[in-house]
């Protein structure tokens, strides 16, 4: 985990960079940074996640395998959150989330819908920054 302060802003490059994370190409889910099958943080833009709480995962097969997964670390592991603002490059850190539920609830799904169809909505909660220790 890189040593990044809440609310200083980051590119997608560096964010791969610092985290070595896999490189991605167009397919690939980039609401997250992974290595292998670990999800290691999360980077979220507000035209796909205007609430930073609620990660909107498309359906793209791709995309949709990588919110499974996502889902499956409900209460096991805290994950850094980056997000990019409307009208923004930069990711700013947001600190720890966990997830704490998701959703593939079709009538919540269209609801929720945004500019791509939706597979599911996982949720998150904020970590205050002290009560996270490495082991998460």
């Amino acid at each position: 985990m890189p040593n990044h302060q809440v609310g200083f802003n980051y590119s997608f490059t560096d964010l791969v960079r610092a985290f070595d994370a896999d490189p991605q190409g167009d397919t690939d889910a980039h609401y997250l940074l992974y290595r292998g099958d670990e999800i290691l943080a999360l980077c979220l833009r507000y035209k796909y996640n205007p609430d930073p709480t609620k990660v909107k995962v498309g359906n793209d097969q791709i995309v949709a395998e990588w919110g499974k997964k996502l889902a499956a670390l409900k209460g096991k592991k805290t994950l850094p959150l980056y997000y990019s603002q409307r009208g923004r490059k930069l990711y700013e850190y947001r600190g720890h989330q966990l997830i704490t539920g998701d959703t593939e609830d079709q009538q919540v799904l269209e609801e929720s819908q945004g500019p791509v169809p939706l597979s599911r909505i996982v949720s998150l909660k904020p970590v205050p920054t002290d009560a996270f220790s490495p082991a998460h």
